[in-house]
């Protein structure tokens, strides 16, 4: 189970991120001290005042807490799945992950893209690479793929992916490829809803949505990938 201090850190860490209320509102928020500011109101938002929701989890809305001072940014920050890692099974019942999990997800990603890539007809080398972990060849056409998996667990559903020094792995994306002849291109694989969805996109389409940031992490929202017509898609789904 995370401590609370793990999950302050981790908000800290986030600060600049986008958040979703429950009405679907975005937001971001500042770090000033031992609060957070919304970028949306003038709340001033203390540290004890999450840590005191955090203490009433697992949440079923902002009504529960809607003694403590902007309940609705709160809840959207301790129910995000970028934090709820850390808040463990107080945020939620249903049954934990085993301990290699994690490492699974990364394994069965990279060899099911490899796999839908081979079926489509390309030759692919698994070559867990700096910035790489495929390529994959056909008709003079390499690819150098980074894979990116995220796993939710049931109930939870969130299209962006939080990419850790994205700046840094741009670059060894780039370096890479350029080593190898291959154009620089990233699949997405996130498991969420009964649904295992693969999404192929080129980094060209990647720059077009976002400037890559030089933090120490940055969210990536899929959907703005999947509906590009640079995109490729593939589906698991099941009942």
């Amino acid at each position: 189970m995370g401590s609370f201090e793990q999950i302050w850190k981790r908000i800290v860490e986030l600060e600049g991120n986008e958040f979703r209320q429950v009405r679907g509102k975005i937001f971001t928020y500042k770090i000033s001290g031992d609060s957070f500011i919304p970028s949306t109101t003038n709340y001033i938002v203390p540290r004890s005042q999450l840590e005191k929701a955090w203490q009433r989890m697992p949440l079923e809305g902002p009504g529960a807490i809607s003694d403590l001072v902007a309940p609705s940014y709160i809840f959207a920050l301790l129910m995000d799945t970028r934090v709820l890692s850390e808040v463990g099974d107080r945020g939620t019942q249903t049954s934990s992950y085993s301990n290699n999990h994690q490492h699974i997800t990364g394994d069965f990603a990279e060899h099911l893209v490899m796999y839908w890539l081979s079926k489509k007809g390309y030759e692919c080398a698994h070559v867990q690479h700096v910035g790489i972990d495929i390529i994959a060849a056909k008709d003079g056409k390499r690819l150098g793929i980074s894979v990116k998996s995220r796993s939710r667990k049931t109930g939870i559903v969130n299209d962006r992916m939080t990419i850790n020094y994205p700046e840094k792995h741009v670059q060894h994306v780039r370096e890479t490829c350029r080593h190898f002849n291959c154009e620089e291109f990233f699949a997405f694989v996130l498991d969420q809803n009964n649904k295992i969805k693969v999404i192929l996109t080129p980094l060209s389409c990647i720059e077009h949505y976002y400037v890559i940031s030089s933090k120490s992490s940055q969210d990536w929202n899929m959907s703005k990938f999947e509906f590009d017509p640079s995109s490729q898609i593939f589906e698991l789904a099941w009942n």
